[in-house]
């Protein structure tokens, strides 16, 4: 036994010098505040690389320099359309809160495409973030395919979301809530006891509807948007509240707060989950009108069309149930 610690005497005593060499290293720190941050990439929850931008005006921009709570960075085409619905709802989503700071930036490869610099799109589309473009090109800094990409970073520059389609205003809304820990206000969406604004839509098959039409029946309104993950999940739970529910009387509308969302996506969505209630996609301004923060959202009317019961977010089909009861 002696003999065998002689021999793993040397080896023991390399490890230990080995780790006195390399420890205090591992243990600096590269970040002012000390938190250890992912690696850098373009892939959701890892950190956003640093890189340049000319703005609109000239100047010139550092990612990392933009101080904000959140950041959606926008990657448009050269060609894009400034009447796009993407920058809509951007900035519909700027100044969104009161106690958490978002910016915008959106870039595009080109200084001046067809004649238009990116501050004329900037103006076109009515924007009062900065437009600008790289220092490079941004597909290979950003790792992209195609257009357009957006990410949706936090004060660490981690990235929270990344699409390489349009991102819907809920949508954003709801990743940055997620990730501040934000509750939706008291009053937000109808109130319990209230009797909510009525609507009307045009659904997927062309038929046209209105909400006030539906009195003397329990209805379930059901607001979501595509690219809610929650949102899709709730359709085989609203599914089997239907089915069971429906011969009692039990009315159903989905509505797609995305106006730019096609029927015939919707239909789809409609179809893959065996629906056979009413979808539309928004035509009546419900966001506002109703007050909506978080998605998915459902409001069960009784037939008096007063509310009787909200839930945001997903839930099982057996808390459903258990309230549309109530009405039957």
């Amino acid at each position: 036994m002696c003999i065998a610690m002689d021999r793993a005497t040397p080896l023991i005593v390399l490890l230990i010098l080995l780790m006195v060499a390399v420890l205090p290293g591992c243990l600096e720190e590269d970040e002012p505040h000390g938190l250890w941050l992912p690696h850098e990439g373009t892939t959701k929850y890892f950190r956003m690389p640093d890189f340049n931008v000319t703005t609109h005006d000239g100047s010139t921009l550092g990612l990392w320099s933009i101080d904000a709570d959140y950041v959606i960075l926008h990657v448009v085409d050269p060609a894009a359309d400034p009447f796009m619905p993407q920058f809509a709802q951007i900035r519909s989503v700027l100044g969104h809160w009161d106690n958490v700071t978002v910016e915008a930036l959106t870039i595009r490869d080109s200084q001046v495409y067809d004649g238009r610099t990116v501050g004329d799109l900037r103006d076109e589309a009515g924007a009062d973030w900065p437009f600008s473009t790289p220092e490079g090109v941004i597909k290979d800094i950003l790792s992209i395919q195609d257009y357009p990409s957006v990410f949706v970073l936090d004060a660490d520059h981690i990235i929270l979301e990344r699409s390489d389609e349009a991102l819907g205003q809920g949508r954003i809304v709801q990743i940055i809530e997620t990730a501040w820990g934000i509750e939706a206000p008291e009053d937000a969406h109808p109130q319990v006891g209230s009797t909510v604004p009525d609507l009307v839509w045009r659904d997927v098959d062309g038929v046209e509807g209105r909400l006030s039409d539906l009195r003397g029946s329990p209805v379930i309104v059901n607001v979501w948007e595509m690219e809610c993950p929650f949102c899709l999940m709730l359709f085989k739970d609203l599914e089997k509240v239907y089915t069971n529910y429906s011969g009692e009387g039990l009315q159903m509308v989905s509505l797609d707060l995305i106006t730019w969302e096609t029927d015939d996506e919707v239909r789809s969505v409609r179809e893959s989950n065996n629906a056979t209630w009413t979808f539309a996609v928004d035509g009546d301004n419900i966001q506002s009108r109703y007050d909506i923060w978080q998605l998915p959202l459902i409001v069960l009317l009784d037939g008096d069309g007063v509310v009787q019961w909200t839930w945001t977010g997903y839930v099982h089909h057996s808390i459903i149930a258990e309230n549309v009861e109530k009405l039957i």
